[in-house]
């Protein structure tokens, strides 16, 4: 048995696929098996599969379900313990699977590790990147938000997906695919990013994750909420939840929340996943500090008339 599945699903994936496979065969680390699954795909991605000789390529092709049922169709190929994502326009650096190794081996607990990513436009590098929390706390608190990590970067311990019920195939709360997952693992078991850039995330129009009209706004609100209920029990009800929630994203509309209440959220937040300031971890404290500033910034942008929204503005770029 292999220690790790990498599966990798396809639909109309032809311009990308072949760098997308062959990155993974050409990983340093090399006990793996390579699931790729063509979800029905109406351009030539399955010829270009095919042409793979590797016997570490397990290939298969289905009719269209749709990208998270397809994951969960992976999950079920795979073989290994862990399960490493790939996508079908991204790449991996030749060193991500055995760091990721490294860090399961060294973390027992921890169920999902992500990498740092650079992102590109095509083949363009853009100079910018994902570069999310590391430790557990810090993304914990993130995870009340958004999702801090890169998908295509992820290994899974594929035991622990399974335990709380994989990917959510309810098309109605997709997408995303990924935040309720990890959300999901959080509640259970640690999670982490490795500090490196070992995987570069593609920005490609009529991607799988980027087909059709996109409820995307409203599902990432519905699991925020849900992540923050949880946290907090009874302290707060659902609506002082979703107005955090709906201040963040800057979404206007639903129940009132004044700034002062948004930071005591905050703070309760974080007391409930790392315990009172004076055990909290460098990175732990900077993220808090990070998401007060920001949801004061979004306090302000709300309360305060736009010609001295407008003025504040070009006093901090002056004072910068």
């Amino acid at each position: 048995m292999p220690t790790i599945s990498v599966v990798l699903p396809v639909y109309n994936g032809a311009p990308w696929l072949e760098g997308a496979i062959s990155c993974v065969l050409d990983q340093s680390y090399t006990d793996f098996e390579l699931v790729v699954i063509d979800d029905g795909s109406k351009d030539n991605s399955w010829d270009l599969i095919t042409r793979f000789s590797d016997p570490r390529i397990k290939a298969h092709r289905q009719a269209n379900h749709g990208l998270a049922a397809t994951l969960n169709i992976g999950l079920k190929l795979a073989v290994a313990p862990l399960v490493a994502r790939q996508d079908q326009d991204d790449w991996m650096h030749p060193e991500r699977l055995a760091r990721q190794v490294l860090y399961m081996d060294a973390n027992p607990g921890c169920a999902a590790v992500g990498t740092w990513a650079e992102i590109r436009e095509d083949d363009v590098f853009t100079g910018r990147h994902h570069k999310h929390a590391l430790g557990n706390a810090a993304l914990g608190l993130n995870l009340m938000f958004d999702n801090p990590f890169v998908h295509s970067s992820m290994m899974l311990r594929r035991a622990a997906v399974l335990q709380v019920g994989g990917y959510c195939e309810d098309k109605s709360l997709q997408p995303p695919e990924d935040y309720a997952l990890w959300s999901n693992l959080a509640a259970y078991f640690e999670v982490g990013n490795i500090a490196e850039v070992l995987t570069a995330y593609r920005e490609v129009a009529g991607s799988m994750s980027r087909t059709g009209v996109s409820p995307f706004q409203r599902n990432v609100l519905r699991i925020s909420i849900e992540n923050m209920t949880r946290a907090l029990g009874s302290a707060y009800t659902g609506d002082q939840c979703k107005a955090l929630s709906m201040l963040y994203h800057g979404v206007d509309g639903g129940p009132s929340l004044s700034c002062r209440k948004a930071l005591d959220m905050l703070q309760d937040l974080a007391v409930a996943i790392a315990g009172e300031p004076t055990s909290w971890t460098e990175e732990f404290a900077d993220e808090h500090a990070r998401l007060a500033s920001f949801v004061s910034s979004r306090c302000l942008q709300r309360h305060l008339p736009s010609a001295l929204l407008n003025t504040a503005r070009k006093l901090k770029r002056i004072l910068a």
